[in-house]
């Protein structure tokens, strides 16, 4: 909305989050500059409890409303009304995967695996795969290589995390919680085995197989999901609405993408190369936002 030139009221959670007071810090002394005058004039953080009375008189009075929250959140904003000429962008619920050449990760280096497995570590472990960038699921394709480089991968990225990751008993436990409640719900497909590496500190859950739409997938604190694919072109038919970002590790991200666009995949609106899961830009979800957010007048 400051790009595309708006004033902006923005609702902060109520809920104080790590790292916000800093921001909000930065946020102030930038805007307390007389060359920001302007900027600071249309500009409004504002915090409150959860009011559907106020956030409806906000909703009654705008151009324009971003809703970026979970799905129950979404359908709850949608129905307050808004002025019949407001445009509406609205970011559900989304979760995010993976693919990895075989054969291109067989001829790695362990130089070259430990830096990607860097990469791999800040799109996944940096934000416990909280991030709905961030992959939850892995799937190898089936080109040629090596199966055994899987595990000498998944030993790469857990040496990283050793190093890295502020690994606790809650970390612990909650990682532990979703595995049991995936082994135990999951169906289609079901979790079949289940790798440990450096001890509790990584989880790599086998899926049965791969038939229909992904399910949404929730892994987090060093939980990850992973399965064959035997061609790319067997990706797009998987691919359900709610999967946002496919990062690529031995593959060229512009050919994938033009190669899901070809096949109509409902899911994905992001390809990406390993170590860009969490970049954003104007273009998020499949939505230009500048483009959006602004009114041309011809």
């Amino acid at each position: 909305g400051l790009l595309a030139g708006n004033a902006n009221v923005v609702r902060l959670s109520s809920r104080r989050m790590e790292g916000e007071a800093p921001l909000l810090a930065a946020l102030r002394r930038v805007l307390e500059r007389p060359e920001h005058a302007a900027v600071r004039a249309r500009t409004s953080l504002i915090t409150y409890g959860r009011d559907d009375a106020v956030t409806a008189d906000y909703c009654a009075r705008c151009d324009a409303r971003i809703v970026w929250g979970g799905d129950a959140t979404v359908a709850a904003v949608r129905a307050m009304p808004m002025p019949p000429h407001a445009v509406e962008l609205c970011f559900p619920d989304r979760w995010s995967l993976a693919v990895f050449s075989q054969r291109a990760f067989s001829a790695l280096t362990p130089e070259e695996r430990g830096a990607l497995a860097h990469r791999f570590y800040n799109d996944t472990y940096q934000m416990d795969q909280n991030a709905c960038s961030s992959p939850q699921l892995v799937l190898w394709l089936e080109d040629g290589g090596d199966p055994a480089c899987r595990a000498r991968w998944w030993e790469a990225v857990a040496a990283e995390a050793a190093e890295r990751y502020p690994f606790g008993p809650f970390q612990a436990a909650r990682k532990l919680e979703r595995l049991c409640l995936c082994a135990m719900t999951m169906e289609q497909p079901s979790v079949a085995a289940v790798e440990r590496y450096q001890g509790n500190l990584l989880y790599v859950a086998r899926l049965a197989g791969l038939s229909g739409n992904l399910p949404s997938l929730a892994g987090g604190f060093g939980l990850f999901f992973e399965a064959a694919l035997p061609s790319l072109e067997a990706l797009a038919p998987l691919l359900p609405p709610k999967a946002q970002t496919l990062v690529c590790g031995g593959l060229e991200p512009s050919e994938t993408a033009a190669l899901l666009a070809r096949a109509g995949a409902r899911g994905v609106d992001r390809v990406v190369p390993l170590g860009q899961a969490l970049e954003m830009d104007t273009v998020w979800d499949g939505r230009d936002l500048i483009a959006a957010l602004s009114r041309i007048i011809g």
